[in-house]
């Protein structure tokens, strides 16, 4: 179930803040729960 602050908007704001970021590495496997805005922004 998504609320209001967590949807796949804020999925998408927050990875892309995360893998942003020039101290992090590209990550080779992601573990995630399955919460629905996660998988909406994993399919891109």
């Amino acid at each position: 179930m998504l609320s209001a602050k967590r949807d796949g908007k804020a999925a998408a704001r927050f990875f892309r803040k995360v893998l942003g970021t020039k101290h992090t590495q590209t990550p080779q496997v992601m573990t995630v729960d399955k919460n629905a805005a996660v998988v909406l922004f994993s399919k891109g």
